[in-house]
């Protein structure tokens, strides 16, 4: 993670209001500047087009998206995706082969909800805790992550951990949670808790690198 790296955002098509509010507002927020990276020009042009109060940044990609997206993210502090977008990407960070770039630097991924909007009032983040070992440093990310934002935390140590994230996300102005790292048998490492999370929560959701 780069805490001093844009907010990077895939811009795959125009539909991308609730993300590019997040991103902008993020952008703003942390005095980052914001990178928006998509696979056509015009679709680019459109989305520079609607940013305001942040430098903004646009970069065409070519290769398979998921690829585009890493290679344009390696120095980001926060890479900003749709809901129905992160799977793709969750499967090629947890992937055992070489999809990653050089230089990768891990950075959190944020998936927001299609109907996101900015908070009227201040609201703590939510980080969900599963192992008692890794408090310090989800934490530690978290605090770089919301910078003066409170983090509150909450232990996943029932079956209903999921639903309770995703009833605290409607009073969050983000939830985050740990991700698994990659192992021998590949696929998303997603366990049944952050499914819940991604799948329900009415905030957006941030994926913190894994050990």
């Amino acid at each position: 993670m780069d805490a001093t790296g844009p907010v990077v955002l895939a811009v795959p098509d125009d539909d991308i209001d609730a993300a590019l509010r997040f991103a902008v507002a993020e952008a703003a927020d942390h005095g980052s500047g914001l990178r928006l990276v998509a696979y056509d020009a015009a679709v680019l042009d459109r989305t520079l087009a609607r940013v305001r109060g942040v430098p903004a940044e646009g970069r065409i990609v070519q290769g398979t998206p998921v690829r585009a997206v890493l290679d344009a993210s390696a120095d980001a502090r926060l890479v900003v995706v749709r809901r129905r977008d992160l799977l793709h990407l969750i499967r090629a960070l947890t992937a055992d082969n070489d999809v990653l770039p050089t230089g990768w630097s891990d950075p959190p991924v944020a998936c927001v909800p299609p109907d996101w909007e900015p908070p009227a009032e201040e609201l703590p983040a939510t980080l969900g805790i599963e192992h008692d070992e890794d408090c310090e440093r989800l934490v530690a990310s978290a605090e770089v992550v919301c910078g003066a934002v409170t983090v509150r935390t909450v232990h996943l140590a029932h079956a209903r951990a999921g639903a309770e994230l995703v009833a605290l996300s409607a009073r969050s102005r983000l939830v985050l949670l740990g991700r698994n790292a990659a192992d021998e048998r590949g696929g998303t490492r997603l366990g049944r808790t952050a499914r819940t999370v991604l799948h329900g929560s009415g905030c957006p959701v941030v994926m913190l690198p894994p050990r």
